[in-house]
């Protein structure tokens, strides 16, 4: 046990940093909302990749807002941090996004269902906050007030309820994105506080004793900048990804609607009894019914484009054209004998 006649030492908090971890936690919201409608739509192993995927780049943004947060935290001694328990800070915060998502993807949403999804996630973004904590390296005793480190698990919990609730709300692909952005930045705020709420439950004594920095490396302006942007980047990644994703999709839905609705057209057109086509303004045909090929006695490949010209004398084919010509030009029906 610390003695509690150890003097404190305080820190005091880089704004920029401070903002910095805002602005990750909310485009990492932003991005799980983005996700969670190509995770819903997905099927098969497409949604084991995307709920995967999903989890990776959400995990990654709450990580990167809790280590931001953290080096925001100017301590007058040097800080060093323990990599294998940073490695398993992450690990936390993927498998507490990968929970999100598989709660957001269902069909249904249940109060049962958000409440246990909520304590699952709350709990696992609660033991990133506090895993990161313990990988920090310094000649100082951290001594947690557990009345604040309840209220930040409690935070915790309640967050992830609202983050569930908001995005099973958005998860349609057809939600716009201002609604998203709002649901992102009331859910990325809440993320801050309940990391900055854990940072005031810890006071740190300070210690005689060396701290060990075995396998533990010091994080500077290079590294922040290196964990900020690749934070960016596997967000905005995964989010350019899904945008490709749902435009690829929407491609097929247009393509599926159009063959439907020639399936159709050619369904009418079959059924009526007489010969019934259509025709490009150079003449070529583009649409004939059944009763054409019963009566012609010739393929599709045969009378598409000018092959109706086969059927037609050759001394009679330009008169054709240049009647039609003539209709296509003046609107006007024609006889041509």
């Amino acid at each position: 046990m610390p003695n509690a006649s150890m003097a404190a030492l305080y820190g005091t908090y880089d704004d920029r940093l401070v903002a910095l971890s805002i602005v990750l936690s909310v485009v990492a919201s932003y991005a799980v909302l983005d996700l969670a409608g190509r995770t819903t739509s997905a099927h098969g192993w497409a949604r084991v990749l995307w709920m995967s995927s999903g989890a990776v780049a959400m995990g990654m943004g709450i990580w990167a807002t809790h280590y931001v947060g953290m080096i925001a935290l100017s301590m007058p001694m040097p800080v060093a941090y323990h990599l294998p328990t940073v490695v398993l800070s992450l690990l936390a915060g993927i498998a507490a996004s990968g929970v999100a998502l598989f709660v957001v993807s269902q069909s249904k949403m249940t109060l049962l269902y958000e409440i246990f999804g909520s304590i699952v996630m709350g709990s696992g973004i609660a033991a990133m906050h506090y895993i990161g904590m313990a990988a920090m390296r310094c000649a100082a005793v951290i001594v947690y007030d557990y009345r604040i480190v309840a209220l930040s698990i409690m935070l915790a919990i309640a967050t992830s309820f609202v983050a569930l609730r908001l995005t099973f709300r958005v998860r349609d692909e057809r939600q716009t994105s201002q609604r998203k952005l709002v649901s992102a930045l009331l859910m990325g705020i809440a993320i801050s506080l309940m990391h900055y709420t854990g940072m005031w439950a810890a006071t740190f004594r300070q210690s005689s004793a060396a701290p060990v920095l075995t396998n533990s490396i010091s994080v500077s302006v290079l590294g922040l900048m290196a964990i900020t942007a690749t934070s960016f980047l596997v967000l905005i990644g995964a989010m350019a990804g899904s945008s490709f994703a749902r435009f690829m999709a929407a491609q097929k839905d247009h393509l599926d609607h159009a063959r439907e609705r020639e399936m159709y057209f050619r369904a009418m057109a079959d059924a009526v009894p007489d010969m019934l086509w259509t025709a490009t303004p150079d003449g070529g045909l583009d649409l004939f019914n059944k009763k054409c090929f019963d009566y012609l006695r010739m393929t599709y490949d045969q009378l598409k484009g000018a092959g109706w010209a086969t059927i037609v004398h050759p001394d009679d084919v330009e008169m054709c054209l240049k009647n039609w010509e003539i209709a296509v030009s003046t609107g006007l029906p024609y006889d041509v004998d």
